[in-house]
């Protein structure tokens, strides 16, 4: 009896240190990630800036050149020049990093 128990403990006590250190683990794992999206974040949000001034460059451009048009043709050239701008400005945002999720075991548990 003595001896089932003590191996019993023993395989707890394993699992346990297998469960500590898969926590080690996965606590790095989800610090790494945390610290990519945040540097992902940056990224987006520099770029969203840069977008942002560019349409409003282009905006400012497209109004002089309309103000300055006299035929419909020219409007038309300096509406379309001022879209593919819009266009080109936008499409240099990346997508938007999506948040990592914690992983369960590093959530603690709630208490009623």
């Amino acid at each position: 009896m003595k001896k089932i128990v003590s191996v019993f403990a023993t395989a707890l006590l394993l699992s346990v240190a297998g469960i500590a250190s898969a926590s080690a683990d996965t606590k790095s794992d989800y610090q790494a990630a945390r610290a990519t999206y945040k540097a992902a974040i940056v990224t987006y949000k520099t770029a969203v800036t840069n977008a942002h001034t560019s349409i409003e460059s282009a905006r400012a451009t497209f109004k002089s050149a309309r103000d300055a048009a006299t035929t419909k043709e020219a409007k038309a050239a300096a509406k379309a020049t001022f879209e593919s701008a819009k266009t080109a400005a936008k499409a240099g945002i990346p997508t938007k990093p999506v948040k990592p999720v914690k992983p369960a075991e590093l959530v603690k548990p709630v208490q009623p």
